[in-house]
């Protein structure tokens, strides 16, 4: 391997390495006891094969009926030591299906909002890849990722409330009142903004790569 080709390497890992450590992970339920609360509805289980990575996830059934169409799935306290500034929340859904298809029609909304105190709660707004692109499901089973970005006035919330053990984040089953089905939510992840440093390091990775090809 001659010294361009060891340069071009060292380059492509930086910029790899800068970039990959910006995500986070929150919450994957791996130490928690299963049975116990997930809050809301959710209670720890074992997620079971190919379901979401792991072995155990925060899962709940919603029913059908009224009064049903927004119920808490699980929450969890973002950790003191959370790499800031956070931009956005990922968060890997599974969807076991609606069981009586009367629904089947009707949205349901794979949704987050945060909370850390009362008059302070905020609806986030999600998407994911394929149809629709947004955080709303049909009605068989299936595996998501949804990404919840922060707006300004977000932003300044978590960022406020993020090393005061106060801040939530919380999931929801926001639904039509006759669809129903077993959720599972693992694997939150934070994206956080490069600290200049970082940027530094990836832009300056970036131009040996430009020059070096430039040879």
């Amino acid at each position: 391997m001659n010294k361009q080709t060891l340069l071009l390497s060292f380059a492509a890992s930086t910029i790899t390495l800068a970039s990959a450590a910006q995500a986070a992970m929150l919450q994957s339920w791996e130490t928690n006891e299963v049975g116990t609360s997930a809050g809301g509805l959710g209670m720890i289980v074992d997620s079971g094969a190919g379901i979401t990575d792991g072995t155990k996830a925060a899962r709940a059934t919603t029913a059908a009926g009224a009064g049903t169409g927004f119920a808490k799935v699980a929450e969890f306290n973002i950790s003191d030591s959370t790499p800031t500034p956070i931009t956005r929340f990922i968060v890997d859904w599974h969807y076991g299906g609606d069981p009586a298809g009367s629904g089947a029609n009707e949205y349901f909304g794979l949704t987050a909002a945060i909370y850390n105190g009362p008059g302070t709660w905020k609806q986030l707004t999600g998407s994911k890849s394929g149809p629709g692109g947004n955080e709303y499901i049909g009605p068989g089973a299936g595996q998501y990722t949804v990404q919840y970005d922060l707006n300004a006035t977000e932003l300044a919330q978590v960022a406020a409330n993020v090393g005061t053990g106060n801040l939530k984040l919380e999931f929801f089953a926001n639904k039509h009142e006759t669809r129903s089905g077993v959720l599972t939510v693992d694997n939150i992840r934070s994206d956080a903004v490069p600290e200049p440093a970082s940027l530094a390091l990836v832009a300056g990775a970036a131009g040996l790569l430009t020059r070096r090809r430039r040879i």
